[in-house]
């Protein structure tokens, strides 16, 4: 898929993200890990922080399809 496509369809969802690998391929955990994991790791901790100030609020959050 191009580059673009897919960043603009992350601003086109609620909450999307993008990560671009530059040095990767559709094998970028493995190709350019240095950014692969960086950016998992900062999407992982926006999941975080997101349910956390949910459950801080009292608020359901949707996880797939199922609201905790």
């Amino acid at each position: 898929m191009d580059p673009k496509q897919m960043e603009w369809m992350s601003k086109e969802v609620q909450n999307g993200s993008y990560l671009h690998c530059p040095n990767g391929s559709h094998w970028s955990m493995y190709d350019d890990q240095e950014n692969y994991f960086s950016g998992v790791t900062r999407f992982i901790n926006a999941c975080l922080l997101y349910t956390s100030d949910a459950a801080d609020e009292e608020d359901s959050v949707d996880l797939g399809g199922r609201r905790i």
